[in-house]
């Protein structure tokens, strides 16, 4: 079984959180780039009320180990 290092396994989550973000605005019509590659993560988009957010610390009732 290969082990990825700490770097390559946070550089591959963010890929796939960042795929899945572009999904997100797609679906709901706020497709920047007709293809991913070219995908710009902003980090807060408000639209009709709905907020999409890239790597922002959400504050919460509990402390918690992971953000």
């Amino acid at each position: 079984m290969h082990t990825l290092v700490p770097s390559e396994y946070t550089n591959r989550h963010n890929k796939v959180a960042g795929y899945i973000h572009w999904l997100i605005l797609k679906h709901m019509g706020l497709q920047f780039t007709d293809k991913y590659c070219g995908h710009i993560l902003e980090r807060v988009i408000n639209v009709n009320g709905t907020t999409v957010m890239w790597d922002v610390p959400v504050v919460t009732d509990q402390t918690l180990l992971a953000n």
